[in-house]
């Protein structure tokens, strides 16, 4: 199947059987592979997780244990948290239920009590499943993209921005900058988002502006975990985080790899795909006005834009963020891209989709 016409999805997988959890992330990852499946294993888990996650699509097996590792699977595990759905308070309702069941009679009282949800009959010896999940993937992904506007970006960054949650946008994921260019210059029904790298701000302004792409938009940070690594993000995530000393950190790294980082800077910018497919009409004469002068301020602001805070554990580790400081808070990424924060920075950045 093409994976181009179908959607991401937000998936809620609720099964304690890590056999079938692989084969169902598996076919996910072959039919929408930028779609987002997180796993609930027992009754609990999951009200949890319906209880503060909207989800596209919920896949429920129906011999589930209330409580994983504490109690056996019961057969009608899954029927106990639909109930809870109807009654309790509080969940948010995913779009789409579908029901999964090894038992044939099971099968056919689901389709009498919940007519309105999808009962697969799941069988280890066939994939028969497959075909009958795959309509309900293909139905949700045409009702998003009605209604949903497409923004490319960079990489695994995906699963975390479509976390934000912002209405009416979701992520799709390609390989790299130049992959999400080309998507804006050749795809003006969607947009693309890409990292700053070393780009001036004279060179974004005539990149994201008419003649250019007006489909096109840029981090006003070097790349997405400045975003994520932002001390006022972190200070959302963390009470009491010492701002001051994690900004004194900051400087202290950047000026002792500073002259690594402006030997680089100029050859990292001959490979801008931005560049080289306007005959470098874009391209500022003299961007260490900017760059090299911004980095060697200690004003956070002026420097941070510059300063690559992905903490790359390849030979460009040398000139990036160092994030051992941040270990011994142990930072969980996607808690950190669910901040009031980030979410306005992005929304911000993106408000012209948003206003259209």
């Amino acid at each position: 199947m093409n994976c181009n016409i179908v959607s991401p999805l937000t998936i809620l997988l609720v099964d304690d059987s890590d056999f079938k959890i692989e084969k169902v992330k598996l076919y996910f990852s072959e039919v929408t592979p930028n779609s987002k499946v997180e796993v609930a294993r027992d009754q609990i888990s999951a009200q949890k997780q319906l209880l503060s996650e909207k989800y596209d699509l919920l896949i429920l097996d129906m011999h589930i244990p209330f409580r994983h590792g504490e109690t056996e699977p019961q057969e009608d595990g899954g029927v106990l948290l639909l109930e809870e759905l109807e009654i309790g308070e509080g969940y948010i309702q995913p779009n789409r239920i579908v029901v999964f069941t090894q038992f044939e009679q099971l099968q056919e009282n689901i389709r009498e009590k919940y007519p309105e949800l999808g009962a697969i009959f799941y069988d280890l010896t066939s994939d028969s499943w497959k075909h009958t999940l795959l309509r309900a993937i293909v139905s949700l992904s045409k009702s998003k993209k009605i209604s949903n506007k497409i923004v490319y970006c960079e990489g695994d960054n995906v699963t975390y921005y479509n976390s934000i949650g912002i209405k009416g946008i979701e992520f799709w994921a390609l390989k790299d900058s130049r992959a999400v260019y080309f998507a804006a210059k050749n795809e003006k029904d969607k947009f693309a988002l890409r990292d700053r790298d070393f780009l001036t701000s004279n060179e974004i302004s005539i990149l994201t502006n008419l003649p250019y792409h007006e489909n096109y938009f840029i981090l006003e940070y070097y790349c997405f975990e400045n975003y994520l690594y932002h001390p006022d993000n972190i200070s959302e995530v963390i009470i009491g985080f010492k701002k001051d000393e994690y900004i004194a950190e900051l400087i202290n790294q950047k000026n002792s790899k500073i002259d690594s980082i402006i030997q680089d800077y100029k050859l990292a910018r001959l490979g801008y795909t931005d560049f080289t497919d306007n005959d470098r009409a874009t391209m500022d004469n003299n961007p260490e006005d900017e760059i090299i002068l911004s980095l060697k301020s200690d004003s956070f602001e002026t420097f941070y834009k510059f300063f690559d805070m992905a903490g790359k554990k390849d030979k460009g580790f040398k000139k990036s963020f160092n994030r051992h400081y941040l270990e011994k808070f142990n930072l969980d990424k996607e808690l950190l891209a669910k901040t009031t924060w980030f979410n306005e920075k992005i929304s911000t950045l993106l408000n012209k989709i948003l206003i259209v």
